[in-house]
Formats: structure tokens, C-alpha cells, sequence
């Protein structure tokens, strides 16, 4: 007669699963086969399997809320959240504050460069209830100005991990009011394919920069290298790595190269 293998040993082929498959959709349906497989495997299966949550509809949004009202543990499972449309960030923050309290990493992506509509003043009000959020991601975002984006950031109290890939905006500039209490102290910063001279000069003007330990920029042209260089300069007390590819072979992204010592370099 086989015996079952010890709880122990179960938990950390379903550990594995988590820690070594990088396709999200395999290790989901693998997690799945697991939870299917018995009691003692479901326990175990859920944590991951609840661990990070994608809303695609409005629709979904309000599905997962009352998920989340009728069963408890889900709340404490819930670490990542990624939103991939534009009217489910309109409304996310009123829907799901106070019932998400354990979230820790916020990703607002589109597969293609997508126009995120203006939102209102009070749109991103109740993200402050969302306090463990440490780390956003946006990826392939148009938002509809600057102050869109800046009222994002200010809202989160605890970010420390930014990265923007892709991310653009139509018009707007530094709104003073906004940043004057609740900008971010960061940590970590990547940016790829945006605007770096608004994003640097914003981030230097509310002093977000203090604290600033890891600095990725893998694509950098000879016309950004002034904001880098202000960047790095404001920088240098914290800073312990630094990821910098130059797309240009000028003497002045030499010259900088140089610099700031050991960095990736493309021309």
C-alpha cells in the first residue's frame, strides 16, 4: 500500500512550481492540477495561486470585490496586482480600498501603447489606503497629461520601486501642489522609452532622489545624457547600482561613461 508523501515534502514541489516556472500561464495551470490533487495540496496551491491577480474588465473588478467580501483569506494571499485596462484604473482604487490591505506591487500595462482617459482629482484618493504598495510598474501607458501621472505616484505613501517602460503623456507640467506633501522616496528606479528629462526633472524637483540606491536606464540617447548626469549627481551619497546603456558613441556619452565607472555600454 502507498503512503502519502510527508505535508512537508508536497509544500515544496508546490514551492518549486512558484520559484522555478517563469510562463505565467504554466505555472498557473500547474498550481491548478495541484490544488485539484487533494485537500492538503489546495491549502498550499491557493497561496500562489491568489498571489498575483490580473484585471482585464471592469466587469472582473467587481466579480473579485465580491470575492473578496465573502471569502477572507483571500486578502492575505493577494501580493501583486496588475490592471491592463484604462477603465479599471478609473475605478480600482474606490472598489478595492480597505479590502486589499496586503498588496505590494501595483502594474498598469496595455500590449500596445494605450491612451489612459484623464482622470479626476478624486480618482487616486483612496489609493493611500493600499499602504503596503511599495512597488509600480507601468508599462505601454498614454496618459492624457503629466498631472495624471504625477497625482499616481504622490498617491502611493510607501513607493519605493518605480519602473516606466513605454510611457508617455500628452500635455501637462509639474504641478507643485500635488508633490508639495506626498511625493515618493525612492529606492529603485527604471526607465525605458520615455521622457527622461520630464521624468528626471520631476523626480529631482520634489527631492525623490534621497534615498535612490538602483538606477536602471538601458536605453539612453547623447540628448539625455545632461538629465543623467543631474540625475547621478544627485545621487551619489545613496547610489549602489547603476545600468546605463548609451545608444550613441559621441564623445560626450564617453566622456560620461567614464564617469560613473562600471556600466553597460551599446553604441
Amino acid at each position: 500500500m502507498l503512503t502519502a508523501p510527508p505535508i512537508e515534502i508536497c509544500e515544496a514541489v508546490i514551492d518549486c512550481v512558484w520559484n522555478d516556472c517563469t510562463d505565467r500561464r504554466v505555472r498557473r495551470r500547474t498550481l491548478l492540477a495541484c490544488a485539484l490533487t487533494c485537500k492538503s495540496w489546495l491549502i498550499r496551491s491557493r497561496r500562489y495561486l491568489f498571489r498575483e491577480i490580473s484585471l482585464r474588465s471592469s466587469a472582473q473588478l467587481h466579480s473579485f470585490s465580491e470575492l473578496l467580501g465573502k471569502v477572507d483569506f483571500i486578502n492575505d494571499y493577494v501580493k501583486e496586482v496588475e490592471i491592463t485596462d484604462p477603465q479599471v484604473l478609473l475605478s480600482f482604487a474606490s472598489v478595492l480600498a480597505r479590502k486589499l490591505t496586503g498588496v505590494e506591487s501595483l502594474i498598469i500595462t496595455h500590449r500596445h501603447a494605450q491612451l489612459f482617459a484623464m482622470v479626476q482629482p478624486l480618482t487616486f484618493a483612496p489609493l493611500p489606503d493600499f499602504v503596503a504598495i511599495s512597488s509600480l510598474q507601468v508599462q505601454h501607458v498614454v496618459f492624457a497629461n503629466f498631472t495624471d501621472f504625477e497625482r499616481l505616484l504622490c498617491a502611493l505613501p510607501r513607493l519605493s520601486r518605480l519602473s516606466c517602460i513605454d510611457v508617455m503623456w500628452n500635455t501637462g507640467s509639474h504641478n507643485p501642489l500635488i508633490s508639495s506633501r506626498k511625493a515618493p522616496c525612492l529606492r529603485s528606479l527604471e526607465l525605458e522609452l520615455c521622457p527622461l528629462q520630464k521624468i528626471i526633472s520631476w523626480i529631482i524637483a520634489v527631492n525623490a532622489t534621497s534615498a535612490l540606491e538602483r538606477i536602471i536606464l538601458p536605453f539612453v540617447t547623447a540628448e539625455e545624457l545632461e538629465w543623467v548626469g543631474q540625475l547621478l549627481a544627485h545621487t551619489q551619497a545613496t547610489l549602489q547600482h547603476l545600468t546605463l546603456v548609451c545608444h550613441d558613441s559621441s564623445p560626450n556619452s564617453t566622456s560620461l561613461m567614464r564617469a560613473v565607472g562600471k556600466v553597460s555600454y551599446k553604441s
